[in-house]
């Protein structure tokens, strides 16, 4: 019979490693805030000690570096480059998720059958691009790891190690922590046993506030706490729905039913914050705002879909008596496909910030121009320090305050060559690569792959053809 299980859960885990190791089959991140983690985690490689200012700006370093962190150690220990890691990490990461997700079931249902199959539908936790995580190698993916084992130790009443945990989120993902923060006040809330353990949630909240205070600064918290609950319009980035599919939201509702009235322990935590969150969900997509914190902390509903689902799947088993194991494999072979499916549909690739042949032409660049300032698009420019090289446009959208990005962003929208040529002659930068080629005698090609090319800038010819230009 164990062998059975450990059998079960090996296959599981296979599954959720190979589902998420294919999307990075090119070896590189998709999303501009996977570079991020990249550029950050080779600047703890390089040297040897946390980056106090952000390699892109050269700024005070305000963002969470625990996903960094954790790259960099695998990155270390394995003797694989950082780009290579990020085929093999989200696989790894995510089957740590679905492990955890088997643990916190064994505390908190009655049967242990039903920790088995949740883990089976970890790939669930589903999400798009612009919800950035966690099939990216962004803080979410982290987040969600330490979000479970809080969720583990605080069901258990270990308070030193939920205390300890919540203070690691504070120092990883914002949206984690207020995640982790908010689920333990419902908890607590609906629990009354824990009534007079309220201490220990107000020294976790503390705690957690004295870490985020300790790498993002005083002015930046008094921010989030400002902005705790907004009520703004913003169309939904996702629908729950289309991303789950009608298959899955039935037994999801199955599950939700009977969770509450058959499973006591379990129905204390995961009802209550369950729909919470799917309040918030429900006013995001009807009136399009008032969200906590900002949209991103919804992606956590998807965390506890697979409980509830992986629920409805056992009851549903139960049904069957002695044909039950029977019908539970017929019916994971059908569902699992299906959540693939899903899956892969929710990671549609809609940005790739650098495609493999870029990368042959940084890192050729880089090692014959090392640190050299180059102009591009403002987010692959997040990419460049990974390359040796400096950006000068960064989106203010991703964290980095870039005064370039404010003089030089109207001339990539306008495609216009010569507004480049004017903003390159006006700061002294030489570098600029282009996707398309340029037929202009003030761009010459110094490296390049295909059409593919980086130019260098010369300001005394585009003076003369300047002076021409006005005497005509």
């Amino acid at each position: 019979m164990e062998f059975k299980k450990y059998l079960f859960i090996f296959i599981i885990l296979t599954i959720i490693f190979f589902v998420n190791f294919n999307d990075h089959r090119i070896g590189l991140p998709f999303h501009v805030d996977s570079w991020q983690m990249v550029v950050n985690a080779d600047a703890i490689q390089k040297n040897h000690q946390l980056p106090l200012r952000e390699p892109f700006s050269g700024l005070k370093q305000l963002g969470p570096l625990g996903n960094s962190i954790i790259q960099a150690s695998f990155s270390t220990l394995s003797g694989l480059n950082l780009l290579t890691v990020g085929k093999f990490l989200p696989g790894i990461l995510n089957a740590i998720i679905a492990l955890l997700m088997y643990a916190l079931a064994k505390v908190l249902f009655k049967s242990p059958a039903v920790a088995l199959i949740i883990p089976a539908f970890q790939l669930l936790v589903l999400t798009q691009i612009t919800m950035l995580g966690p099939f990216y190698l962004v803080n979410l993916t982290f987040g969600m790891i330490l979000s479970l084992l809080a969720f583990y130790f605080l069901i258990r009443r270990n308070w030193i190690i939920f205390i300890t945990i919540l203070f690691a989120l504070s120092l990883t993902h914002t949206s984690s922590m207020v995640f982790v923060i908010v689920s333990a006040g419902i908890y607590f809330l609906f629990c009354k046993e824990l009534w007079s353990k309220l201490i220990w949630l107000f020294a976790a909240g503390i705690v957690a506030i004295i870490g985020f205070i300790f790498l993002r600064g005083l002015p930046y918290f008094l921010t989030l706490f400002s902005n705790f609950f907004m009520f703004s319009k913003a169309w939904p980035y996702f629908q729950y729905l289309d991303l789950l599919s009608t298959p899955f939201m039935v037994l999801l509702a199955i599950g939700f039913f009977l969770i509450m009235i058959k499973e006591k322990k379990a129905a204390l935590f995961l009802i209550p914050i369950f729909s919470f969150m799917a309040i918030d969900l429900f006013l995001y997509w009807t009136w399009h705002g008032f969200f906590l914190v900002y949209r991103r902390l919804i992606s956590f509903i998807f965390l506890l879909t697979p409980f509830f689902v992986g629920y409805g799947v056992y009851r549903i088993t139960k049904l069957f008596k002695k044909l039950g194991p029977l019908v539970l494999l017929i019916l994971l072979i059908i569902l699992i496909p299906v959540a693939i499916k899903q899956n892969e549909h929710a990671r549609r690739p809609y940005q790739l910030h650098i495609t493999p042949e870029e990368h042959k032409l940084f890192t050729a660049f880089g090692e014959k121009y090392p640190q050299s300032f180059v102009l591009t698009d403002h987010l692959e420019a997040y990419a460049l320090p990974y390359y040796n090289l400096k950006p000068i446009s960064l989106s203010p959208a991703h964290g980095a305050n870039s005064s370039y990005y404010h003089m030089v962003s109207y001339c990539f929208a306008l495609e216009s060559i010569a507004c480049i040529a004017d903003f390159l002659n006006s700061t002294n930068f030489e570098f600029f690569y282009s996707p398309t080629p340029l037929n202009v005698d003030y761009f010459t090609p110094v490296a390049g792959l295909g059409n593919l090319k980086i130019y260098k800038f010369d300001p005394k010819v585009y003076s003369q053809k300047s002076e021409v230009r006005s005497r005509k």
